[in-house]
This record gives structure tokens, C-alpha cells and sequence, in this order.
């Protein structure tokens, strides 16, 4: 039984930005950026969980890879998502 989700990652091209996005849109404060190898990070508290948000500190590192991949198309639906759900609630 899945009693719960510990966070959620998000690979982001600009962490600052992303930072900025989560308290401008939804009111929420990120954590102090973190340094983790080729990473940076942050984490953003939400409902029962957290959003934490990659960024590549490099070119060649794995999150821009997947990024530069894939495109942002998956962060903007979940962001969308998230708005939406802000909208319903009273």
C-alpha cells in the first residue's frame, strides 16, 4: 500500500525562475538553493509533499540533457494542473 509521496522532482532550465514562478503563481516560499554535485536545488512545500526543482549546474549534465530533450511541454502541463487546482480551491 503507497501510504504517500516523499517529493516530487522537476528538472528546470533556470532554477531562480522556477523559484520566482512558484511564488509569484501560487504564494509559495522555496527552500534555500542547494548544491548536489552537478545539481542545484530547492524545494517547494505543497499539501502533503514537495516539489523539488533540478537545475543542471553544466551543459552536459543529466536534467538539461532531459530537458533539451524532451522540452518543457511536462513542466508546463503540471504547472497547469497546479493552477487549475488553485482555482477550485476556496
Amino acid at each position: 500500500m503507497i501510504k504517500g509521496v516523499s517529493h516530487i522532482g522537476i528538472g528546470v532550465k533556470n532554477l531562480e525562475e522556477a523559484k520566482e514562478f512558484f511564488k509569484n503563481t501560487f504564494s509559495l516560499e522555496c527552500s534555500e538553493t542547494e548544491t548536489f554535485g552537478e545539481l542545484r536545488l530547492s524545494f517547494v512545500p505543497l499539501a502533503n509533499t514537495h516539489v523539488e526543482l533540478l537545475e543542471s549546474t553544466t551543459p552536459e549534465g543529466v536534467i538539461r540533457k532531459f530537458i533539451d530533450k524532451k522540452g518543457k511541454e511536462s513542466i508546463t502541463s503540471l504547472w497547469r494542473w497546479m493552477t487549475l487546482k488553485r482555482k477550485w480551491q476556496p
